[in-house]
């Protein structure tokens, strides 16, 4: 049973790196003057540059939070600790989040309704997988259920 599930964790990576593929060769293809594009509205832009950054150090500072616990599987490795102090006791999946904040902060300079369905559709993914990924957590980790109470899902809990 858990090489079936061990399964599934994979075929949920392998859609992520596949929506990501296809949303990196949507941006490509947004054409030749992508940068001048980025830069049509100032005001727009910086929204854009200010998610870029916000969702960069999101997951930057998570991933070295989790440390050995990391892993792009849905299910947490058997031994890893639940990590829920520093940015952790104030959102669950900050990764998921920082990337979600990335490929926002890119699409919507860009004005484009391929970018926007094809980020909608990774933002919707990653609840889905975040989902899926908490019935593993609660499985494993009993305390996980209160976790899940005082934190949000992808961007920190304000105070």
């Amino acid at each position: 049973m858990r090489t079936k599930l061990r399964r599934l964790g994979l075929i949920w990576v392998g859609m992520q790196f596949t929506l990501i593929g296809g949303w990196v060769y949507l941006t490509i293809d947004t054409g030749p003057d992508l940068f001048n594009q980025w830069f049509d509205s100032p005001l727009l832009s910086v929204l854009g540059l200010t998610l870029i950054v916000a969702g960069s150090l999101l997951s930057i500072v998570a991933t070295f939070t989790l440390g050995s616990n990391l892993t792009p599987l849905p299910e947490p490795k058997p031994n890893a600790q639940l990590v829920n102090s520093g940015l952790y006791g104030r959102v669950r999946h900050p990764v998921y989040g920082g990337i979600t904040l990335i490929l926002w902060g890119i699409t919507i300079p860009l004005l484009s309704w391929k970018l926007f369905i094809a980020t909608t559709i990774i933002t919707l993914f990653f609840i889905a997988k975040s989902i899926y990924e908490e019935r593993w957590l609660v499985e494993q980790y009993p305390e996980y259920a209160d976790y899940c109470k005082r934190t949000w899902r992808f961007i920190p809990k304000p105070y």
